[in-house]
């Protein structure tokens, strides 16, 4: 239960929700929403659905059988969140042949 408490709270603050928010979201208590994010107390299937629902995560990113489909990059003070793998863009030129007038 630990890695699901772990992506629950990352996810909630990754959307920027307080836990008063999502209680409110999923009619899961806020006490309950604590409990689950700290790995003290199990899920219910139906909680797990509403939860993966309003982060917009899979059940399975959730309890940590796949990788979220989201990064974040913190640059100095600066926080890049994308919902697509960052690409390294060196890697990538070196990828596609060059061609007249493009680049």
């Amino acid at each position: 239960m630990e890695v699901l408490g772990e992506n629950l709270k990352k996810a909630r603050k990754f959307m920027g929700y307080t836990i008063e928010e999502v209680s409110k979201k999923t009619k899961i208590s806020t006490k309950h929403i604590l409990e689950l994010e700290q790995g003290i107390r199990d899920v219910t299937y139906l909680q797990l659905y509403r939860l993966a629902i309003i982060y917009g995560w899979k059940m399975e990113e959730l309890l940590g059988e796949e990788k979220p489909a989201f990064t974040e990059t913190v640059l100095g003070d600066v926080r890049i969140k994308s919902e697509e793998p960052q690409i390294n863009m060196g890697v990538f030129k070196r990828m596609i042949p060059p061609q007249k007038g493009i680049f």
